[in-house]
């Protein structure tokens, strides 16, 4: 039997902050190997890649969640931090929230939202920095979605508090520590809502999320079936719209893409909704959002060829920990391109678009600044 090379340094979590999505590559090339372990905050870790690597990760019965995520950040007891019979419970809640009618009903929302914003972008004439505003657009669109009335005076606070949650996911310092007192507030809200609906003080559709969530009932540890404390259903809608406007750094690279290849801009005029797939994928597959993720390539030849792409998490949706909404992300970045490509024309003003390959999440810098947006509407 192989042994698995080991890193000799005493502990190299310094080292993976400073090397940031190199870290695994780095030290694969190094020694020759696509497995390798090291010590993490002074405990044993193995990293290994490629596709039987991840096959390893998401075998339920080798690998548990309990205890390797970060609970400050996604909630405890959250789907997400589950195994086993709790887990499968939990992700079919998920799975039937996100059947194909309620995340065309999402899609619509953002929509919406992409006209309503676009209109805005051309009439004020001022510039926008897509990813804020993206982050804004979005955050409407999942309460919108969800069923949580979400007043215009509230947008930018939900919306920074949602985005601050997400940066602060492989941050240290004092970036993890406004992430933390984000989710903080932002559980608050989400708890005091479910309490409302509970109450029946607040409306909501009984096919919508937060009343799925607000109602679901799960066996307690006598067995016996409960609703989720008003804590925990507060999480779970939380996980519905932080990964929603997680879209938002993909979308930001998607602009990016655009910029860097402005050739494709012209072809995605006249994409088929496969082609822009084709082209959303790339962008996942290129650009780095979630850590330890990406693939280090240039960017591959717009061609009618489907590409490989190992998803945010790996397995099966239901029984293994793979992101139940993958489908949004990928159309979501599919609809800010035709809204990019084919409603508004916009420069590109000189600006940091660097982004770090040791900040973990990254984006560009200046978050994408467009300026002179016209309506392509009003300009033929």
């Amino acid at each position: 039997m192989a042994t698995i090379p080991r890193e000799k340094s005493i502990d190299s979590s310094i080292a993976l902050i400073r090397d940031g999505f190199r870290f695994i590559q780095k030290r694969c090339q190094h020694h020759h190997s696509d497995v390798f372990s090291i010590r993490f905050l002074f405990q044993p870790a193995i990293y290994p890649t490629g596709e039987e690597g991840t096959r390893l990760c998401y075998d339920t019965s080798r690998f548990v969640r309990k205890g390797a995520i970060q609970h400050p950040l996604l909630g405890e007891q959250s789907a997400p931090t589950l195994d086993d019979e709790q887990h499968r419970q939990r992700k079919q809640l998920f799975m039937a929230i996100l059947a194909p009618d309620s995340i065309r009903v999402l899609l619509k929302h953002m929509a919406d939202g992409w006209q309503t914003a676009t209109k805005r972008w051309a009439r004020t004439h001022e510039p926008v920095v897509l990813m804020q505003e993206t982050q804004q657009l979005l955050c409407r669109a999942a309460c919108d979605w969800v069923g949580i009335p979400l007043p215009n005076r509230e947008v930018a606070r939900r919306s920074r508090d949602m985005a601050r949650m997400i940066d602060a996911f492989g941050g240290v310092g004092l970036r993890h520590l406004r992430g933390r007192w984000a989710r903080y507030q932002t559980e608050r809200w989400a708890r005091h809502f479910v309490e409302q609906v509970r109450k029946g003080n607040q409306l909501v559709a009984t096919d919508s999320p937060a009343h799925r969530i607000a109602t679901h009932r799960e066996p307690n540890e006598q067995g016996k079936m409960r609703h989720l404390p008003a804590q925990l259903a507060g999480v779970e809608l939380i996980n519905l719209m932080r990964p929603t406007v997680a879209i938002s750094w993909y979308i930001t690279f998607a602009a990016l893409a655009l910029h860097e290849h402005p050739t494709w801009r012209q072809r995605l005029q006249t994409a088929t909704d496969t082609e822009l797939g084709w082209f959303a994928d790339e962008v996942r597959r290129n650009y780095p959002v979630a850590p330890m993720t990406g693939a280090w390539q240039e960017f591959a030849e717009y061609a009618p060829t489907p590409f490989n792409l190992t998803p945010p998490g790996g397995g099966d949706y239901l029984g293994g920990h793979r992101y139940p909404g993958e489908a949004i992300t990928l159309e979501a970045i599919k609809l800010a391109l035709r809204f990019l490509t084919r409603q508004i024309t916009y420069e590109v003003p000189p600006q940091n678009l660097h982004f770090s390959l040791s900040r973990k999440p990254t984006h560009p810098q200046s978050g994408f600044v467009m300026t002179n947006i016209r309506l392509m509407s009003e300009t033929r």
